[in-house]
């Protein structure tokens, strides 16, 4: 929330005056709904999420030859989001025992051990490298195992279908970081 107050005011101020006024006004208009905005705004992203991941497995299975139903391909990835749901925990412990003064960069936001902290100066690098830190590479095993039993997959190609899957999420996050 800090981080999203930053960034709100580092926009307002490059604004002119009267767009200024303007989106400091529609703001303050839409204060009151943004705690249900977020919740209906959170269920509709996990969704999507899922069905992306669901999708992206069941291509991996029909493109190697596995049991490619649509159905099995929801379940490796609505039960495997466990471990990513984990991930979101501890990182959100991570940033409250750090205190909100400290994320005022979205780089600041990223506070699990990731490739992301051996590179410094890009948000984007930042952000595609933090796709692959502790957390998510254990998720990835998981997903591993999971597309072998759910799907029937031989190991090399959900290896394959699981890389494809991380360099997708890893690009969303590139192109979402500023």
């Amino acid at each position: 929330m800090h981080y999203g107050q930053v960034a709100q005011q580092a926009a307002l101020a490059q604004m002119p005056a009267d767009q200024r006024d303007a989106a400091q006004a529609s703001m303050t208009a839409m204060r009151p709904y943004l705690p249900v905005i977020s919740v209906v705004f959170g269920f509709i992203i996990i969704w999507f999420f899922w069905v992306l991941s669901a999708l992206v497995f069941l291509g991996g299975a029909a493109l190697t030859g596995a049991e490619a139903k649509f159905n099995l391909a929801w379940v490796a990835a609505v039960n495997s989001n466990v471990v990513y749901f984990v991930g979101a925990i501890m990182n959100s412990i991570i940033l409250m025992v750090r205190g909100p003064e400290n994320a005022n960069t979205i780089t600041d936001l990223f506070a699990l051990p990731s490739l992301g902290m051996l590179v410094h100066g890009s948000p984007k690098l930042i952000a595609f490298l933090y796709g692959y830190n502790v957390v998510n590479l254990w998720y990835y095993a998981v997903l591993v195992i999971g597309l072998e039993r759910v799907l029937r997959m031989k190991r090399g190609p959900a290896i394959g279908t699981v890389l494809v899957f991380s360099l997708i999420g890893s690009a969303f996050g590139a192109l979402a970081a500023r």
